[in-house]
């Protein structure tokens, strides 16, 4: 039997998923207009059942990008000022298929509570401009990265499923 110390086990990818969830109230959000063209913006979003839901005005380019081409890139990434090294931040970043709910539905209802427990009264007004659109970001694939050396590949529907991206993986996926 040894005496030595047992490291401190890693933090699994879900937790560090989950931590960064509730650190970052806002997700970056990568659309495309009609010609091809990106543009980035953001908006807050509140994690239900799998999937990221944003409450966005239709007035946004984003919202019209969104409703001409679903695939919707999202990024949650780490404060700088939080962050020990500025190249290293942890950072979770999807590929997801956007979906409009209906505002009467049970779905939206949902996401809307969610969304006023993360950010705040402000929802209530919102909810109530004719505008606005409650959409439902599917992840289908992504990756993790947790600082130099620490990223993984992730199955949007099963991130517990991560596979670390080394030199292994990304010779097979190149």
């Amino acid at each position: 039997m040894s005496n030595a110390p047992n490291p401190s086990p890693q933090p699994s990818v879900q937790t560090e998923i989950e931590r960064l969830h509730a650190q970052c109230i806002s997700v970056i959000l990568a659309t495309t207009d009609a010609g091809g063209d990106a543009q980035a913006s953001y908006a807050p979003y509140a994690f239900l059942h799998g999937c990221y839901y944003i409450f966005i005005s239709a007035l946004a380019a984003h919202t019209q990008h969104i409703l001409n081409n679903p695939n919707v890139g999202l990024l949650i990434i780490e404060d700088e000022s939080s962050a020990r090294n500025v190249y290293a931040r942890a950072r979770l970043s999807y590929e997801t298929h956007a979906s409009i709910i209906e505002r009467d539905s049970a779905e939206c209802h949902n996401a809307l509570t969610a969304l006023r427990e993360r950010a705040g009264s402000t929802m209530d007004v919102l909810s109530q401009l004719g505008d606005f659109v409650m959409v439902r970001l599917a992840p289908h694939k992504g990756s993790l990265v947790l600082g130099f050396g620490k990223a993984y590949a992730l199955d949007g529907q099963a991130p517990d499923h991560a596979v670390p991206m080394d030199e292994a993986y990304l010779k097979n996926h190149r």
